[in-house]
């Protein structure tokens, strides 16, 4: 079975006045069968940001994708295994 997988990560709504900081996508483990769960975070982002993530994946020919918004908490996180999406879809 060929797979072909892609997670991509926006940072949008950059509150005014604020420095910017270099966002870093974590994805662990990084390559697993697709029934393996997955620590998803990104870090290094303003605290109240809105943090889009997109995965893509494609399964026997046909592509599969999931969208997410998120907004970062005070600790300037997004965490997947902690915070709810505020927005998304999947097809």
């Amino acid at each position: 079975m060929t797979s072909d997988r892609t997670a991509a990560m926006m940072v949008t709504k950059e509150p005014a006045g604020k420095s910017a900081l270099v966002p870093t996508l974590t994805i662990t483990p990084a390559d697993a069968l697709i029934d393996v769960p997955r620590q998803i975070r990104v870090e290094h982002v303003e605290p109240g940001q809105t943090v889009e993530i997109t995965a893509l994946t494609r399964r026997s020919g046909v592509l599969w994708q999931a969208q997410a918004a998120y907004t970062a908490g005070d600790d300037g996180v997004v965490d997947l295994t902690r915070d709810a999406p505020v927005s998304g879809d999947y097809k």
